[in-house]
């Protein structure tokens, strides 16, 4: 008739179980971060007209950078993507304020980098964020 303890299990049982339950969340944390910012720079990523794709990089909670070349003069190209830019923006606000949904407006630097290209003459394009910040690299 005496009392039964049952017997505990020790104080480290159930760390292993909590341990891989972390790590799990934080690598879907993670997928989710990188593709969701990879995704945004695909969307937001305007190729110039007649561009040809010289390279591309991407990397899992990294650089994503994409390298074109065109053969119109650096200036063309600023004042084309400076374009796109503002039309973008102006789309957007217009559809938040007629729908009064402002979470689709993005307030974002300009990921694009217009350089000379001594080597084929032309333009370098050159579109590239840090994920999953989404901002431009330095």
């Amino acid at each position: 008739m005496g009392v039964e303890f049952s017997k505990s299990r020790g104080i480290f049982s159930g760390v292993g179980v909590i341990t891989l339950a972390v790590v799990v969340t934080v690598m879907a944390a993670s997928v989710f971060l990188h593709v969701r910012c990879a995704n945004d720079f695909w969307d937001a990523a305007n190729v110039y007209p007649n561009a040809q794709l010289i390279e591309s990089e991407s990397n899992f909670l990294g650089l994503q950078r994409v390298v074109y070349h065109s053969n119109d003069a650096p200036e063309a190209v600023q004042d084309w993507y400076r374009t796109q830019v503002a039309q973008q923006s102006a789309e957007q606000m217009r559809e938040a304020v007629t729908s009064g949904d402002f979470r689709g407006v993005k307030q974002t630097a300009p990921f694009w980098t217009i350089t000379p290209d001594a080597e084929r003459g032309g333009s370098s394009i050159i579109l590239a964020v840090v994920c999953p910040s989404g901002t431009p690299p330095l």
